[in-house]
């Protein structure tokens, strides 16, 4: 008897016989690196786009009141409805205003006030910071969230 004849038999890892192709006894033992590579790759990208946080739309994101750097603030109503208080210390003052809005896509919304034509200007929201960007005017205008 030799001593191959005579060793223990050697134990394969549990481990293995969820891979298909690995080691099993009577068998030619494979390669895993590059199956076990593949299953831990796919496990780790399904639980990182499972567990990333979902963005809200741009019509739930916007709801709120916003104020700009000179204390001017406009409310976005769940609905599409909004309002902008009025400053009557501005020359010439500005009234009260009532609006409806639209969402145009991910990044547009269409503002109506009442006897004049729709505005579209481009959101950029960014946690509590809302940039609007009024592409027709060459306007830009900074926003915080109030609240």
């Amino acid at each position: 008897m030799t001593e191959r004849d005579t060793a223990v038999p050697r134990q394969i890892p549990l481990w293995t016989w969820l891979v298909p192709g690995l080691a099993r006894p009577g068998r030619q033992r494979k390669p895993a690196f590059p199956a076990l590579l593949l299953v831990l790759g796919m496990a780790i990208a399904f639980a990182l786009a499972a567990c990333g946080p979902e963005q809200p739309s741009l019509e739930e994101a916007i709801i709120g009141e916003w104020v700009n750097a000179h204390g001017g603030t406009i409310h976005f109503y769940d609905g599409g409805s909004g309002f902008i208080p009025g400053d009557e210390n501005l020359t010439p003052p500005v009234p009260p205003v009532n609006f409806t809005y639209r969402v145009e896509g991910q990044t547009h919304i269409s503002i109506n006030i009442a006897g004049q034509d729709a505005v579209i200007v481009e959101i950029k929201l960014e946690g509590d910071r809302m940039t609007w960007i009024d592409a027709t005017n060459n306007l830009e205008f900074a926003y915080r969230r109030v609240g």
